[in-house]
């Protein structure tokens, strides 16, 4: 784990496919609750945006 971690911190292309890959889950369920109003569409919306903002700051330090 702490490889991955390291990686993370360090590559920014990998940072920036992470950073990618939530914001095209935080935008697919967004859209997903917005057609079909599903409470768990939100709640995993909320999740992978509250990620990605932890994951900013995590790298910030």
């Amino acid at each position: 784990m702490s490889a991955m971690v390291n990686r993370l911190r360090k590559d920014p292309f990998f940072f920036g496919l992470v950073v990618v890959f939530l914001w095209l889950t935080t935008f697919s369920l967004s859209v997903t609750f917005y057609l079909f109003r599903d409470a768990a569409s939100l709640i995993g919306a909320v999740m992978s945006f509250l990620v990605a903002s932890w994951l900013f700051r995590w790298r910030q330090t």
